[in-house]
C-alpha cells in the first residue's frame, strides 16, 4: 500500500497547508447548522479529517463527531487538536461506518482512492449510513481542460522544505504527485519521498453516481464566499427518502 502522509509530510501538510479546510469551514458548519435545525443534533462523520481543522470547527460548533483517516500521523495529530472527538485510523475502503447525520470529505481525500469503482462505493456506503434527510459535504479535484501539464512547487519555513512535482493525464484520468520533504534536524535535513496517485473523476460522473443512489445534489464551485484553487468541485448532497 502506497505510504499516504508519513510523519514528516503530515507534519508538514498541517503547519503549511491547513488553509483550505479552514476557509471551508465556516461554510461547512453553517450547513451543519442547518441540518441541526431540521433533523436535530446528529453524529458528523469527516473522512480524511487529517490533523483535525475541519474536526475542531465542528466540534466547536456543538456537533458530535468521528474522524477517520488512513495515516497514524494525522490521527495522532488530530487526537491531540480535538480530544472530545473519537478519530480512528482506517481507509475509506475499509471503514465501518456508523450511522449518522453527516459525512464530510474536505480537502480532496476521495481522490485518492485507487478506482472509480472504489469511489463509488464510498459514495454507496455513506448513503447507506446517512440518516433520511441526511447530509454530505465533499471537494473533488477535477479533470484539467488540458491533455496534459506538468509543474514543480517549492514552499519552506526554517524547519522544513517541500518539493512537489506533479503530471497530471487528464484524458486517463490520473494525476501523480512526487513529494520530497527535508526536515531540519539540527544542522542537516532529514529527506523522506512520498508519491501520490490521484483518480481524476470528471463532475458529471459524479453527480450521476449520486443521483442513482437517491441523492438530490448539487455542484458548487466552491464553499461560500470562498473558491479553490485548482479545478476544484464542491459537492452537496442530501439523502432522499
Amino acid at each position: 500500500m502506497t505510504t499516504l502522509y508519513g510523519p514528516d509530510l503530515a507534519k508538514v501538510h498541517i503547519e503549511g497547508f491547513s488553509r483550505h479546510a479552514e476557509l471551508a469551514a465556516p461554510w461547512v458548519v453553517a450547513r451543519l447548522d442547518a441540518l441541526r435545525a431540521r433533523l436535530g443534533s446528529g453524529l458528523v462523520v469527516d473522512l480524511g479529517c487529517g490533523g483535525g481543522p475541519i474536526l475542531r470547527a465542528v466540534v466547536d460548533a456543538g456537533h458530535e463527531a468521528l474522524g477517520i483517516d488512513v495515516s497514524p500521523a494525522m490521527v495522532e495529530a488530530a487526537r491531540a487538536r480535538v480530544p472530545e472527538a473519537e478519530v480512528r485510523c482506517a481507509s475509506f475502503v475499509d471503514a465501518e461506518l456508523p450511522r449518522c447525520h453527516a459525512v464530510l470529505a474536505v480537502g480532496e481525500p476521495l481522490n485518492y482512492l485507487a478506482t472509480r469503482d472504489e469511489q463509488r462505493a464510498v459514495l454507496e456506503k455513506i448513503h447507506a449510513a446517512l440518516v433520511p434527510g441526511g447530509l454530505l459535504v465533499f471537494d473533488l479535484r477535477l479533470p484539467a481542460a488540458v491533455e496534459s501539464a506538468w509543474r514543480k512547487a517549492i514552499r519552506k519555513t526554517d524547519d522544513w522544505v517541500l518539493v512537489a512535482e506533479v503530471r497530471e493525464d487528464a484524458a486517463a484520468g490520473s494525476l501523480t504527485n512526487e513529494i520530497t520533504t527535508f526536515m531540519r534536524e539540527g544542522e542537516l535535513y532529514r529527506r523522506s519521498d512520498e508519491t501520490h496517485h490521484v483518480l481524476l473523476t470528471g463532475a458529471t460522473t459524479v453527480l450521476g453516481w449520486l443521483f442513482a443512489l437517491g441523492f438530490d445534489a448539487h455542484l458548487h464551485d466552491g464553499y461560500g464566499d470562498y473558491t479553490p484553487d485548482g479545478v476544484v468541485g464542491v459537492f452537496e448532497a442530501v439523502r432522499e427518502g
